[in-house]
């Protein structure tokens, strides 16, 4: 992904910057909070709280425009990443030899190309700046939140392990759920495929239920993968989000005392509050956005066994002949589909071709005639000059 990424590093890093300023401004707010409190309950200080106003409006503007210009260039350079990414990866599919495509279902590769890329797409585009704002809001928050009170700090920081451990796990767990049912939206894709380009054989034979029963088979089954995925989903954002609440409760508890005691102010206990929502909010945005990368780890996975995939027949080079007459001849082959090896199409098969003489094959449905057409039109033509007979492939 971050090679993906490197061809649009002048965007990401003045979005970094626009990143950088937004996250500062967001986390400066909470301080005019505290100087609008302390000052409004000091006798006298109405200048102060009008300063404090201002400020806190200036810090808006910046936040808002920063913010803005952040969301534009990492939305925009995802756009490109992914638009480069669905060309690579269709330009290496029409590169790899035709036994791939007998081994792989046209609707699993297409599938590959517009559901994966998509869920890619949201990864590298709106959800890769959501993280890093929300990482430098967390991270900036609990740097703030020491400066107000460690005390309060630490109590609140008491949960942030478990949680994290929960993270991990749930991660992992969510990342094979995701590519489980990114397989098993492309298998149905394949089935429906299937059904619609050989639509006349299916309504020749009245199959028109069974195939629609085969495909809602396929659905059902990525329907059943995805709904465990959320279940898991909604059990740990119920776990996170009830360890946030408590942390919040005992902080309020716990500062309330400090106030009473006199050893904190009301503005500074208002101000780690707000920093307490901050970093709250922060990390409740980033566990979803776990949540999507994982998934998009899921289909990255699928996507990048494209893109790393290496022919084992290259659609180009070779040595070129330097003359080449109309004659054809082939002998002894023997050749059987990669997905049936147990079951041989052709078996010693002689055939010789004069220039401008007219052969026709004649056959039963079934017993190879396209095949022969195939072997010699596509298959024989990467192999012209080879020194290896080219027939032996899948000898």
């Amino acid at each position: 992904m971050i090679s993906l990424a490197k061809p649009e590093w002048r965007n990401l890093a003045i979005g970094v910057v626009c990143l950088a300023l937004a996250s500062s401004a967001n986390l400066v707010f909470p301080q005019a909070i505290r100087v609008l409190v302390d000052g409004a309950l000091a006798s006298g200080a109405e200048r102060a709280v009008d300063q404090a106003a201002i400020f806190l409006f200036v810090v808006g503007v910046i936040s808002a425009v920063a913010g803005a210009a952040r969301f534009v260039l990492f939305t925009v350079a995802g756009e490109r990443i992914v638009a480069r990414l669905r060309r690579d990866a269709y330009t290496k599919l029409l590169e790899q030899e035709i036994a791939f495509f007998d081994e792989h279902k046209t609707g699993d590769l297409t599938s590959r190309l517009a559901s994966d890329t998509t869920v890619l797409q949201n990864a590298v585009s709106v959800n890769l700046s959501m993280m890093l704002r929300n990482l430098a809001a967390a991270a900036g928050g609990v740097a703030m939140l020491f400066v107000t009170s460690w005390r309060l700090t630490m109590v609140m920081l008491a949960i942030v392990p478990a949680v994290a451990l929960g993270a991990v796990i749930y991660g992992r767990r969510v990342r094979k759920l995701s590519r489980e049912v990114q397989d098993a939206l492309g298998h149905a894709s394949s089935v429906g495929e299937e059904s619609l380009v050989g639509i006349r054989t299916v309504r020749a034979f009245a199959s028109e239920a069974s195939e629609s029963k085969r495909y809602g088979d396929a659905v059902d089954q990525s329907f059943e993968l995805a709904k465990k995925r959320n279940v898991i989903t909604g059990f740990f954002f119920s776990i996170a989000m009830t360890a946030s609440t408590a942390a919040i409760a005992v902080v309020m508890g716990y500062g309330g005392r400090l106030v009473v005691a006199h050893a904190m102010s009301v503005g500074q206990l208002t101000s780690f509050l707000v920093y307490t929502l901050v970093v709250a909010f922060s990390l409740g945005a980033l566990g979803d956005l776990w949540a999507d990368f994982m998934r998009a780890a899921g289909a990255a996975e699928r996507v990048f066994e494209v893109l790393d995939r290496v022919p084992t027949i290259p659609s180009s080079g070779g040595e070129v002949p330097d003359s080449v007459t109309g004659r054809i001849e082939i002998e002894k082959v023997e050749f059987a589909y990669p997905t049936r090896p147990d079951a041989p199409v052709l078996r010693g098969l002689d055939l010789r071709i004069e220039p401008g003489q007219v052969v026709a094959v004649v056959g039963s449905s079934g017993a190879g005639k396209s095949t022969i057409s195939e072997i010699i039109a596509v298959w024989g033509k990467p192999y012209l000059g080879w020194t290896q007979p080219w027939f032996q492939y899948n000898h």
